[in-house]
């Protein structure tokens, strides 16, 4: 479950605020007729026409610096003028700008309207946003690496354990072999003290029956 749901959601590569992006765009496409004539007529209400807001707030501007020759109280709202004048200019120039970049693309819209599907669909089955949706695969990346990283130590420590028992098995045949040695040498003292009691025949024997344990047994005749 946890690889599927991580390769459906870097499949779909999710980001923050598409969905708003997308739903704009697609807003525009819809109402482009209606936007292109609100831009026109905007731009020249403001602009273009005769009787345009821009040149009427010029037009303005000029009566006003007059009054203020002779009542110079006027002369605090020439700055004020000033403002709006560049204010409606800007906006103008900035309706001419969205009304020429506007453009209806069937192919883009039907794109967007695909897209959108596809984020509702993750959206519901991941908490309802691209937020949780990228938060699920946060953790289940996160679980995934866990059990990546859980299978790796296990190969580590099955490596270690590998190795100790290697390591066991020499140490406990030298230690063995060590045993017999002086098992033999024990052997050839007791013996040699027995022959001097007058116990020439008698046999004396030492049995390693383990690494670990060690059996003595002697026999005499």
């Amino acid at each position: 479950m946890t690889l599927s749901l991580i390769d459906e959601l870097e499949r779909a590569q999710l980001s923050i605020g598409e969905d708003l992006a997308l739903e704009e765009e697609r807003r525009r496409l819809l109402n482009f007729e209606k936007l292109t004539v609100l831009c026109d007529e905007s731009y020249s209400l403001i602009y273009e026409d005769n009787d345009a807001a821009v040149t009427r707030v010029r037009q303005a501007m000029k009566r006003v610096a007059e009054l203020a020759q002779y009542e110079v109280t006027f002369g605090d709202y020439r700055e004020g003028l000033e403002s709006a004048s560049a204010v409606l200019e800007d906006l103008a120039f900035s309706l001419r700008d969205f009304s020429d970049k506007l453009e209806f693309s069937p192919t883009r819209l039907a794109e967007i309207e695909n897209r959108l599907a596809e984020l509702t669909r993750l959206k519901r089955k991941y908490g309802g946003s691209i937020e949780s949706s990228l938060e699920h695969l946060a953790r289940s990346e996160d679980r995934l690496r866990q059990v990546e990283h859980s299978a790796e130590r296990e190969v580590e420590l099955k490596a270690e354990l590998a190795a100790a028992r290697e390591n066991y098995l020499e140490r406990s045949g030298k230690l063995h072999k060590e045993r017999v040695r002086a098992a033999k040498k024990f052997e050839q003292v007791v013996e040699r003290d027995l022959a001097e009691v007058a116990m020439e025949r008698a046999k004396f024997q030492v049995q390693i029956t383990a690494p670990t344990t060690t059996a003595v047994r002697a026999a005499g005749s």
